[in-house]
């Protein structure tokens, strides 16, 4: 019975077994089609379940995927195929930018254990990414990339003891050097696009939103009732474009973002409750939202009026959309989760996919109660799919704060529980019940705390979900208290009538 002798690792959880129809231990690392192509420094039982981040085609054929533990994937045939390619790190990259079949670019990032700083990564290939050569940067973590020619583009990321003041970055020399544009409000830019070299939008983990006017930063002009977590901005030539919030508040500008005005749109019942936008992309009238869960991703014929929830074949949350034209677009997620349209988004076809479900799901309310020496044995050791969750009512650890130039609580357990082996780690701040939030409309996604835990466990379906021990003398402490909505939720998740 190996599954009960998981319990004996840490005697300070509480072990739920779920028995499913299918194996206990999804392990389908192991039993994954081989892979092609090169092989990035990790395990190949940790390869296929690498979250992808970003996803970029150059023409019909031509694409690429790139993401944790190093990943660089192509296509050279619209994704019915999917080859490594080689790469030179095994840390995040987060975002790929091609400006024509052969010059293009990736930027990523690390965090120190010890320092807490971190560090960025960033690749060129000009060989159409046969091949990538690292050059060496002093920037901090970067998340985006775009280039206007071969020679001028920008990257956006976190700031650092040597860019106390800044998150965006230009170059005028294909990314040999950098300058960084001076933002003394934000110290990091979480979306960012430019329709020209000298006019763009940024925006900050608060909402702040800055605008780039002929090359002057300015503070850009929003609506009272904006988006508190801002996910992904997007520019075009003519000086229009759109900014999405986490809460699906679609916001459009006609001025290349110095002002922006709210777009009145009519979503899906119950949709934007349950549902966490990630990524953003547009083609002509043509828009898609795509999220967590990946259950589902929204498309607009109609210019953002109206929308149509689709769905896929995957719970996994999606992390970046791309589309080529208004009918063939890919998007991409966790798991090693690659899906494709070829109607404009009416409906997704899997590509490629390491899995779709976990062995282990963490839920904890402090980061001190977590058995990482279990989730080292389980996924890194053996392979074991399993994802880690925090729950924390300690605003003080808001994902959205950082201490210094000290990357936030929320990225160091994302990475660290990536490489411990684990599909990833997530801290989610949860208001105490009845507490005032800054801004109502939208700052509560999920009505409750047992909510949210059910539509976790229900996208994850996990075979053994671990949690805090219910301690009997202490029944009000937090630790016990959270330990019996996990319970209520992992009875309840199973039950269609509740939260559906």
């Amino acid at each position: 019975m190996a599954l009960l002798n998981l319990r004996l690792v840490s005697l300070s959880l509480i072990v739920l077994i779920f028995w499913f129809p299918q194996s206990v231990f999804p392990q389908a690392p192991e039993l994954a089609p081989p892979l092609s192509g090169h092989i990035p420094p990790w395990p190949a039982t940790m390869l296929a379940d690498a979250q992808i981040n970003s996803v970029y085609f150059h023409d019909f054929d031509r694409g690429w995927a790139v993401g944790e533990r190093g990943t660089i994937r192509t296509t050279e045939n619209g994704g019915q195929t999917w080859t490594w390619q080689k790469s030179p790190v095994g840390c995040s990259l987060h975002s790929i930018f091609f400006i024509n079949e052969t010059t293009g670019w990736i930027v990523g990032g690390t965090i120190d254990p010890y320092t807490h700083q971190s560090a960025g990564i960033l690749f060129t290939t000009t060989n159409g990414g046969r091949t990538w050569t690292q050059q060496a940067t002093s920037l901090p973590n970067l998340t985006k990339v775009k280039f206007f020619n071969t020679k001028q583009g920008f990257v956006i990321g976190e700031s650092s003891p040597y860019f106390p003041s800044s998150g965006l970055y230009l170059t005028n020399d294909g990314g040999k050097s950098w300058q960084p544009l001076s933002a003394p409000k934000a110290k990091e830019w979480v979306a960012a696009d430019f329709s020209t070299l000298q006019n763009g939008a940024m925006g900050s983990p608060k909402g702040t939103v800055h605008a780039l006017a002929n090359g002057r930063q300015i503070n850009a002009q929003t609506p009272e009732r904006s988006p508190q977590k801002i996910v992904d901005i997007q520019l075009e030539t003519d000086g229009n474009g759109w900014m999405l919030g986490e809460d699906c508040q679609l916001l459009f500008t006609t001025d290349h973002g110095q002002s922006w005005q709210t777009r009145q749109t009519t979503f899906p019942p119950l949709f934007q409750k349950n549902f966490r936008a990630t990524t953003f992309f547009s083609q002509g009238n043509h828009l898609w939202i795509a999220g967590n869960p990946g259950s589902l991703i929204l498309y607009s014929a109609d210019y953002g009026l109206t929308w149509e929830p689709v769905s896929t074949d995957t719970t996994a949350p999606l992390t970046d959309l791309f589309f080529i034209d208004e009918n063939r677009g890919w998007a991409v997620g966790n798991l090693g989760t690659i899906l494709a349209t070829r109607d404009g988004g009416k409906t997704w076809r899997v590509q490629e996919q390491g899995g779709q479900r976990l062995a282990l799901l963490g839920l904890f309310c402090q980061t001190d109660q977590i058995p990482f020496e279990l989730f080292v044995d389980a996924s890194g050791n053996h392979g074991y799919r399993s994802y880690i969750e925090i729950l924390s009512q300690n605003s003080h650890i808001d994902h959205t704060e950082k201490t210094g130039f000290q990357s936030s609580l929320a990225k160091r357990l994302a990475k660290g529980a990536t490489y411990l082996g684990t599909a990833g780690g997530h801290l989610e701040i949860r208001p105490a019940p009845n507490t005032p939030s800054q801004n109502d409309a939208g700052s509560h996604l999920f009505d409750t705390l047992e909510e949210y835990l059910v539509l976790q466990i229900r996208k994850w379906k996990p075979s053994v979900l671990l949690t805090n021990k219910i301690d009997v003398n202490h029944p009000n402490s937090p630790e016990t208290v959270f330990g019996k909505k996990v319970l209520a939720a992992a009875e309840k998740a199973a039950n269609s009538s509740y939260y559906p």
